[in-house]
């Protein structure tokens, strides 16, 4: 259920819902709401890492997901399309050419859009990126196994989400000022910094100041990746029918993530340690 709720509503769903409010700055705006979300997510790890010190893990897990639960829809039911409310997209009056269905004014459909080379180079390249980013996921369990308390593990990963926060800002104002390819260029180099130090990590201790700095870079990176669908989708293919495109190429990412969540744990298993799961990740990306 968790995974349908991400998959259906955290990612497409949330693009989708942001760009049907803004034709300006669109940009922008997915990259705020990204690190809105991010924030959200660190917090929950910082207020976990409290809450663990003093009472017993479980039920602090509980009481996060009980608390921010009924937040959240509380929250989607509050949610409108303009077009509900009687309202246009913001920005509307500052596009010439804005009409009634001026998000979606220009660019391929699907169907035309499956036709092209484009449209499978990019799916590929999204599994491939899924494949590679998961790695920052398993931050906390090399936390543990390098000895880290719970608390201390928790902060770990909030400092991935901190990264991703702070990246989704960085980089939505880097692609609305320079262009798709720097865009692309200063994602993977991030992510690929990132899984280097924590391959250093992996193989031998480092000081936890940097291993936080490693895990905060890669999560700068990781925050790109996830922009990479509703960033490129209008510079590739238009915004005409981006409302399907964005479901369809998040789910390549998703199945990228899922597919490397089932091979990065067999291989740490089989060779009792990190280090080839690390490699494959670094290659991917």
């Amino acid at each position: 259920l968790y995974g349908l709720f991400v998959g259906l509503a955290c990612q497409p769903a949330t693009n989708i819902f942001i760009s049907s409010w803004f034709i300006k700055n669109r940009d922008q705006m997915l990259s705020f709401v990204g690190t809105f979300a991010n924030c959200g997510l660190a917090l929950s790890g910082f207020i976990f890492s409290a809450l663990a010190v003093r009472i017993e893990s479980t039920v602090a897990v509980l009481i996060i997901l009980a608390v921010f639960g009924v937040i959240g829809i509380i929250m989607s039911l509050l949610l409108r399309m303009p077009e509900k409310l009687g309202e246009k997209p913001l920005g509307y009056d500052e596009v010439p050419e804005a009409t009634d269905n001026a998000v979606a004014s220009d660019g391929f459909m699907l169907k035309e859009a499956r036709k092209t080379s484009e449209f499978y180079v990019f799916a590929l390249a999204l599994l491939v990126t899924g494949m590679g980013v998961m790695i920052f996921s398993y931050g906390v369990l090399f936390a543990s196994n390098k000895g880290y308390s719970e608390s201390l593990s928790a902060m770990v990963s909030s400092f991935s989400f901190v990264g991703s926060a702070v990246g989704a800002i960085l980089l939505g104002r880097l692609i609305s000022k320079t262009n798709a390819k720097t865009f692309i260029h200063a994602v993977f180099i991030l992510a690929l910094v990132s899984v280097a130090v924590l391959f250093m990590w992996v193989k031998s201790d480092m000081p936890s100041a940097v291993v936080m700095i490693a895990i905060l870079v890669g999560g700068i990176g990781n925050a790109g990746t996830n922009m990479e669908a509703p960033m490129l989708i209008p510079r590739l293919f238009g915004t005409k029918d981006f409302a399907s495109f964005v479901p369809l190429y998040m789910a390549f990412l998703t199945i990228g993530i899922g597919a490397a969540a089932f091979i990065l744990p067999t291989m740490a298993t089989v060779s009792g340690n990190w280090i080839s799961a690390m490699i494959l990740s670094f290659a991917c990306l």
